[in-house]
């Protein structure tokens, strides 16, 4: 049974190599950039977008709070466990 690869012209394949090495290259200026995003992005801005869609659709979250210690008493619960 032949594999694709082996039906790839060496062009092909060089071109396919080449992209490889690009996205390789392009990595870390990538990862740096979303961690950026990440740390610059305000998520309780984006949660009130959120729950306004969701009022929008006649939906409600019912989010009162963050829920961030209710989070963190699950966890230490797991952990205790």
């Amino acid at each position: 049974m032949s594999t694709t690869s082996s039906k790839l012209s060496l062009g092909e394949k060089q071109r396919i190599h080449d992209r490889i090495a690009q996205w390789e290259a392009a990595a870390p200026t990538l990862r740096a950039a979303r961690e950026e995003d990440i740390r610059n992005t305000d998520t309780r801005e984006i949660a009130d977008i959120f729950d306004g869609l969701l009022e929008h659709h006649g939906l409600d979250s019912g989010r009162t709070t963050s829920g961030l210690v209710e989070m963190q008493r699950y966890f230490r619960r797991l952990r205790s466990s």
